[in-house]
């Protein structure tokens, strides 16, 4: 039953079949009912370990960022997005979604790059390191 298609329902409608799947678990039987049970626990545990594995990998990529630029982590952001026709990453100072100027413009489609003067001497590192990003963090992903 893993190809149950649910992507037309609102999130309202969502949370509305799951509470009537869990009420209608609970009163047939003790055996569903601690099945259900069972089940809620599973995906509570895997959905934790899921956020706490993205939550480690957004940490390396800032690490690595804020190593590549020269900045402390928690100065900036890394962005995954679709900008001015193109999938791009950008590397910006602080936790911002949104800025004017960026430290690493990285255009995926095209592998080139632009940076700040300063980073200029670290465009192949920027460019691999951008390139790995794009390649393991979804379209439309703020990391600060």
């Amino acid at each position: 039953m893993d190809d149950l298609d649910f992507s037309g329902l609102t999130d309202d409608q969502l949370i509305s079949l799951a509470r009537a799947c869990c009420i209608e678990a609970l009163q047939r039987s003790p055996a569903a009912s601690n099945a259900m049970l069972d089940m809620m626990r599973d995906e509570a545990a895997a959905a934790r370990l899921k956020a706490d594995l993205l939550q480690d990998r957004d940490s390396m990529l800032l690490e690595q960022a804020g190593q590549l630029v020269g900045r402390a982590p928690a100065d900036i952001s890394l962005l995954h997005v679709y900008s001015r026709g193109r999938r791009r990453v950008y590397i910006n100072e602080g936790p911002y979604r949104y800025s004017r100027s960026h430290l690493v413009d990285y255009d995926t489609m095209a592998a080139t790059i632009s940076t700040v003067a300063a980073l200029r001497e670290r465009r192949r590192e920027l460019i691999e390191f951008c390139a790995g990003l794009a390649a393991v963090v979804p379209l439309d992903t703020h990391i600060a």
